[in-house]
C-alpha cells in the first residue's frame, strides 16, 4: 500500500506521521521528508522503513517506494517445470 494511502486511511497528517516516526527512531524526520517519501522523490532509511512497516502493520513496505515494472506472467512451459 502506498504510504499517501495509508496515511489518508489513518486520517494521519503529514506532521503527525513525521512525530509518529521521530518517536519510533529518535530522528529528525519532518513533514517535508514524508511528503518527499510520498512524491517517490526520496526513500526512507532503514530505520524510518523499519518505523513505517511496524506503525502500518505491514501495509506499509519498502517495495512501495521502487517503481518496479511487473514481470510476465510466467510461461505454461515455467509452470510446469
Amino acid at each position: 500500500m502506498l504510504l499517501r494511502n495509508w496515511r489518508f486511511e489513518r486520517k494521519l497528517s503529514l506532521a503527525a506521521l513525521a512525530e509518529l516516526i521521530r518517536q519510533s527512531t529518535g530522528g529528525r524526520t519532518t513533514a517535508t521528508v514524508v511528503l518527499r517519501w510520498e512524491r517517490l522523490e526520496n526513500i526512507p532509511n532503514k530505520a524510518e522503513m523499519i518505523a513505517l512497516y511496524l506503525k502500518s502493520g505491514g501495509k506499509v513496505t519498502p517495495n512501495d517506494f521502487y517503481q518496479l515494472p511487473a514481470l510476465p506472467e510466467p510461461s505454461a512451459e515455467q509452470v510446469a517445470a
